[in-house]
């Protein structure tokens, strides 16, 4: 070709170039709004560890096929891969943390154009962005990571010197395995033992009438810790017959108030009582307690008005009843209203201080000698404080037998006020917390004071989050758990429930911890608390509607039409039941990773709107919903969907569910109607990454194929209809074997009167299995000898269960591994077992077997059982523990 000609087009080109890039700058402007990084929040807690989260989502939005806005698909992959250097830069260029200013600001900038790049990436799969708009932010957004490589390079080489760099210590960012114990989380409580003794005494004895006792003291003295041993005390348990505990809280809400007490004393469930008014449940509760002995806890009170609307619940019914407070408040108003007695908690003593310390540091372990002196220097200055000893504790646990650890530890521990040493403390234990566990206590504050936490959805939504590193290895959910584990080995997570086989069921955080990580989350523009805020306002007041994540606590508001679209916020947690809002809360918060609705109430109609945040990840929602649109195929990368139906309990799932690959826990409530849909290959239905699922079983050939679509389901719960009730037919056996990973069953059987168990197939049970619960079915003796065969099984329980003639039968050589069985509703009247019954079992519970007359003799030479509860069962049961096990039986009557 000519060179002329050559020349010419390489100057028309450049000239091209060059008008493009000054209509670029025009556009950017005077027409249109292009964040740059530097106006993103700099995050600095887990940011390594969401750059490669960032990046895994980037890969599976491409390898899915997403539908990106017209032509910048292109640019999304030049970002992926402009992104995926930037972190390989990082790795090779630096390896260590640096206090030098200018390597810390240069981290920040560098973690801020990771999430510009997520926000425009996400931006381009919004289909009211505009393709040019969407072509002009990626441009600037890989502009932006070249720059920043650059300064990297620049300052990498100007410190090469140095040993360590700019990044957090890699190691640190990758969950490592939790040592804590049961006995670190169960261990005894040091001290208190004269306070408990004084409490015990004004509870149990005194006037007959209805009386409140009151513990006061400043915020981490251990006033709930106090109120927990003496709940516990089996003289209390003995004494009152009905014990309740209900959390307060300085965020008090009256029908969760209710709630709680009222699940406390019945068998009822929060959705038992959805559609329950507030009168009602107060009047259900006064009814429970009437007639009865009781004792009411209620932790951690700040003014009148909880006692003031709940105390109409609690009758007087002139037989000793009393009313436990916890309270930072010295005095109430109400004081003169009821008779009332105040215990103001004494600080603890010196000797007790260190034993506490020894306690949480080194468990059963003794003390080395040469830390015996500075230990007691260090728990000199925890003021008598029992919460900043568990804290401290908590840190030097990490080198418990480093004298130079605990130097440095004693050296920075502050000799101020108690309340605000703790908060020193706490400051130091956040600073010594790995990396890869700050963002998953920081999360944390989401949640109201004193609640309890569900440990599944808390470790679900670090998952959703982002705060959980993926390995090859290992499943998220089991890393999860260690995080939550590894939070409560450094005691800033307080454990209050465990599960049946011994594991985390709920979990609590101090409301000291609590005020730390809402502070420390707004500091580091991680999370936004917001109370009664209305979003129709100037967000000018302190509200940060920008902020990464938002939780609300308080009633909701009106968002109004002038909110832009496409607000930056990735989470939304809505801590409190309310009413929804509009279409326009939709339309504001399109890029929404997790949304947490389950508090709300919403109608079918919000749905369609639902269905456009399309890169959910964790989605809870409640209310009046009948069926989900087939549209939720559009939430590609949903893992976490929760269903909360209220009555009528049956909820219809489309069969486009089936397309969701992403997907790995699935759970409606109560039930729901799974529909197979017609594919011709099966194969491409399965759905391999679901590891939940909650759903209604049908008999016949659907069964086998729904099983078949889930191969690594390791946990199902299910309803089974009555044989011959079901318009597909009944069959014989129905094979659960085929789910070789399954390890829990929760089977419910539908069908059958008051006074008969429906009749349902046989079962086949996978070998794997850990955990079974059945409710209402009839069980030969055929069916409980299988049963008892299985290798793993560790939990059993037994729900309005009926038996061949009421006999339990139980062979030689059967539940040789079960540590847990609980009865309930029960229709039997006797055991059959062998000499040597359950040679493994650790817990026994017996709730509401009126036929049954007295637990087998042999049960006494049961080496490992641990406990028996006992509720409702007839007074001979309750003999027989007395009579063989008194020293290992808790009776709980009715």
């Amino acid at each position: 070709m000519n060179e002329n000609v050559v020349e010419e087009k390489k100057f028309l080109l450049s000239e091209v170039i060059g008008k493009i890039e000054r209509f670029l700058e025009v556009v950017k402007k005077f027409y249109v709004y292009i964040p740059e990084a530097s106006e993103f929040y700099s995050l600095r807690t887990h940011g390594i560890g969401y750059i490669d989260f960032i990046l895994e989502n980037l890969k599976k939005m491409l390898k899915q096929n997403c539908k990106f806005v017209p032509f910048v698909k292109h640019k999304v992959v030049m970002v992926q891969e402009e992104l995926q250097s930037l972190r390989t830069f990082l790795t090779d260029k630096m390896d260590g943390q640096n206090e030098h200013e200018e390597l810390k600001d240069l981290w920040r900038r560098t973690i801020n154009v990771a999430y510009h790049a997520e926000h425009v990436t996400d931006l381009s799969l919004i289909s009211c962005s505009c393709f040019w708009y969407s072509i002009i932010c990626l441009s600037t957004v890989i502009q932006e990571i070249k720059i920043t490589k650059t300064e990297i390079e620049n300052i990498g080489n100007k410190h090469m010197k140095k040993p360590v760099i700019l990044i957090a210590n890699m190691n640190s960012m990758h969950p490592f395995a939790a040592q804590a114990s049961n006995s670190r989380i169960d261990e005894a409580v040091i001290g208190f033992d004269d306070e408990a003794e004084t409490i015990i005494n004004r509870l149990t004895r005194g006037s007959e009438q209805l009386e409140i006792v009151s513990i006061i003291g400043m915020p981490g003295q251990g006033k709930t810790t106090l109120a927990k041993k003496v709940y516990n005390h089996p003289s209390i348990c003995y004494h009152f017959i009905q014990c309740v505990w209900c959390c307060v809280s300085q965020e008090y809400e009256y029908r969760s108030a209710l709630l709680e007490m009222l699940c406390n004393v019945t068998e009822l469930s929060r959705h038992d009582t959805s559609e329950m008014s507030n009168d009602e449940l107060a009047n259900r509760l006064r009814k429970c307690l009437i007639g009865r002995s009781y004792l009411i806890v209620m932790d951690d009170i700040w003014d009148i008005r909880p006692w003031s609307e709940l105390k109409r619940s609690f009758p007087d019914n002139n037989n000793g009843s009393r009313i436990l407070f916890t309270s930072r408040i010295q005095k109430f108003s109400w004081q003169d209203e009821c008779k009332c007695y105040f215990h103001t908690l004494r600080p603890f003593h010196e000797e007790e201080c260190w034993q506490l310390l020894k306690q949480k540091t080194f468990h059963k372990d003794e003390c080395p000698q040469d830390l015996v002196e500075v230990g007691m220097e260090i728990a000199r200055k925890c003021k008598g404080l029992p919460l900043s000893i568990v804290l401290v504790a908590g840190i030097l646990s990490r080198s418990k037998n480093s004298l130079y650890w605990w130097k440095q530890i004693a050296f920075n521990l502050s000799s101020s006020h108690p309340t605000e040493g703790s908060m020193d403390i706490l400051e130091l234990s956040y600073k010594h917390l790995p990396d890869h566990l700050k963002p998953c206590f920081l999360y944390l504050g989401a949640f109201s004071g004193g609640q309890k936490i569900r440990a599944r959805k808390m470790t679900l939504l670090w998952i959703s989050e982002g705060f959980i590193g993926r390995t090859d290895q290992r499943r998220l959910e089991d890393v999860a758990m260690e995080c939550l584990m590894d939070l409560i080995n450094h005691s800033l997570v307080i454990v209050s429930e465990r599960s049946s086989d011994g594991g985390i069921k709920g979990c609590q955080v101090h409301n000291l911890l609590r005020e730390f990580c809402i502070m420390k989350a707004k500091e580091e523009k991680f999370l936004q608390l917001i109370y009664q805020y209305d979003f129709d306002k100037d967000p000018s007041d302190g509200h940060d509607i920008d902020m990464h994540r938002l939780c609300f606590h308080g009633s909701l508001f009106y968002f109004a039409d002038s909110h832009r679209i496409c607000s930056p916020v990735h989470s939304i947690i809505f801590a409190y039941g309310m009413e929804f809002v509009d279409y326009c809360f939709f339309r504001t918060f399109r890029l929404l990773k997790v949304l947490d609705m389950e508090r709300l109430y919403l109608k079918g109609s919000d749905l369609d709107a639902l269905m456009l945040l399309v890169h959910l990840r964790y989605l809870a929602i409640s209310g009046s919903i009948r069926r989900l649109p087939s549209s939720i195929a559009n939430l590609w990368n949903l893992e976490t969907l929760i269903v909360i139906r209220r009555l009528p309990w049956s909820i219809d799932l489309p069969d486009t569910i089936w397309q969701m690959k992403s997907l790995r826990h699935v759970n409606a409530r109560a039930f729901a109607n799974v529909s197979l849909g017609d594919y011709e290959f099966e194969e491409l239905c399965q759905l391999e990454n679901v590891h939940t699922f909650s759903t209604v079983l049908c008999h016949g050939r659907d069964t086998e194929i729904l099983l078949r679509r889930l191969p690594r389901l390791r946990k199902l719960s299910c309803i089974i209809p009555e044989s011959g009730k079901h318009q597909v037919g009944s069959c014989k056996v129905l094979d659960f074997s085929i789910l070789s990973e399954l390890e829990a069953l929760d089977l419910s059987c539908m069908g059958g009167t008051e006074f008969s168990t429906p009749k349902i197939p046989a079962f086949e049970f996978p070998k794997v299995l850990k955990k079974l619960t059945l409710f209402k079915c009839f069980l030969p003796t055929a069916a409980i000898s299988a049963i008892g065969q299985l290798p793993n099984l560790v939990v059993l329980k037994l729900r309005n269960i009926d038996f061949a003639k009421h006999i339990l039968y139980v062979e030689d050589g059967e539940f040789l591994n079960l540590k847990f069985l609980a009865m309930h509703h029960s229709e039997f009247e006797r055991w059959a077992v062998p000499d040597e019954p359950f040679p493994s079992l650790e817990n026994l519970v017996l709730t509401d077997c009126t036929k049954l007359k007295e637990i087998p003799s042999s049960f006494a030479d049961i080496s490992t059982l641990k406990m028996i509860k006992i509720r409702g069962c007839c007074p001979s049961i309750i003999s027989c523990c007395f009579f063989f096990l008194v020293n290992t039986c808790e009776i709980l009557p009715k």
